[in-house]
C-alpha cells in the first residue's frame, strides 16, 4: 500500500471522510470528483491531500534530472548515436515491414524475410499465453499454410481456401 492509500484508507476508516456513495467516472475533474463520490466537502479535501503527497514523493526524483547538465545528456546518449552511426551501412540494408502497406505483409514475407517468421512466431507465442486465437490473413499457398503451422499458427484465411468473392455474391 503506498503513502496516498494508507492516508486514504485511515481517512476513511476513522469517519474523517465519509464512505463513497455514488460512482464517479475516470473523467470527472479531481475535486468535483471527490465531492461526488462522497457527498461532502472532506472528499475533495482528502483528493488534494493526496496530490500534495504525491507530488511531495516525486519531488526529489524530479529535482535530480534538474540537475542534469546538458553535457551529462549528451554523455548519456552518445553510445546509442556512435552504435547508429557505426551501423548505418549495415542497418540500411534490412529489410524492416513497410508499416504503410501492412496487409499480407508478414505472411508474404514468411520464405523471403526471417524477420516476418520471426514476428509471426513471437505473435503466436504472445497469444497462446493468453489464450488468444490467431487468425493468419493472406495465405495464399499449402507451402504458407504448413510453415504457419509449424509456429503454431493453426487458423488461416486467403486465396488457398477460397478465391475473392465479388460483393453481390456474398451470403
Amino acid at each position: 500500500m503506498d503513502d496516498t492509500q494508507s492516508i486514504s484508507y485511515l481517512a476513511l476508516a476513522t469517519g474523517m471522510v465519509p464512505l463513497i456513495t455514488s460512482s464517479v467516472e475516470w473523467t470527472t475533474p479531481i475535486l468535483l470528483g471527490g465531492y461526488t463520490a462522497t457527498g461532502s466537502i472532506a472528499g475533495p479535501i482528502l483528493q488534494f491531500v493526496n496530490v500534495v503527497v504525491g507530488v511531495l514523493i516525486y519531488l526529489p526524483f524530479v529535482k535530480l534530472l534538474d540537475c542534469r547538465t546538458e553535457e551529462e545528456a549528451i554523455r548519456a546518449y552518445t553510445p546509442f548515436v556512435d552504435f547508429f552511426k557505426q551501423n548505418e551501412q549495415e542497418l540500411a540494408g534490412k529489410r524492416l515491414i513497410d508499416m504503410d502497406d501492412m496487409n499480407g505483409e508478414l505472411p508474404k514475407g514468411l520464405f523471403s524475410h526471417q524477420n516476418c517468421r520471426e514476428i509471426i512466431t513471437a505473435i503466436t507465442q504472445l497469444a497462446s499465453t493468453l489464450n488468444l486465437i490467431v487468425i493468419a490473413e493472406y495465405v495464399e499457398t499449402a507451402e504458407e499454410r504448413d510453415l504457419l503451422h509449424e509456429i503454431r499458427c493453426d487458423c488461416y484465411q486467403g486465396y488457398l481456401f477460397s478465391p475473392t468473392v465479388p460483393l453481390n455474391r456474398q451470403e
